[in-house]
């Protein structure tokens, strides 16, 4: 979850970037400025691919292990319209929408696994407080 909220955050900050009219090359180094060490040297590596004369795209298409492919597509089709802004400002809302979505679901499973071993604890409990290892004499 926290690498889905770290690339939102990165999207997010490319599209400012871009939005504000700063330079696709100038914003992804601004980015690996103030990313970890990990997205530092994947944001060098795609910087050095555009500064080659690859597409955005292609240069994320080189990298399969961390950018999927549904990025890369929308990456790919916002180039060729001249909105790279707006792609990674939806890519950004996508990924913060599937982290979110993730601890949702996480925090769900939490209450029924606290309930199944409080039940399982309940079902034991009169063999503890009485002391008999035979449970069935009971029931």
């Amino acid at each position: 979850m926290r690498r889905l909220g770290i690339r939102s955050e990165l999207y997010y900050n490319l599209a400012s970037l871009l939005n504000a009219g700063v330079p696709l090359l100038q914003a992804i180094s601004i980015v690996a400025r103030t990313a970890d060490a990990y997205w530092r040297r994947i944001l060098d590596k795609l910087h050095a691919d555009v500064r080659k004369g690859n597409s955005l795209s292609d240069a994320m298409a080189s990298l399969p292990h961390v950018f999927p492919r549904f990025d890369t597509a929308v990456i790919s089709a916002c180039e060729q319209t001249g909105k790279l802004d707006e792609a990674f400002r939806m890519l950004s809302d996508w990924h913060r929408f599937r982290r979110n979505l993730a601890r949702t679901i996480a925090s769900a499973l939490v209450y029924p696994a606290v309930i199944l071993h409080l039940a399982a604890f309940v079902f034991y409990l009169p063999s503890l407080v009485l002391g008999h290892s035979n449970l069935w004499q009971y029931i």
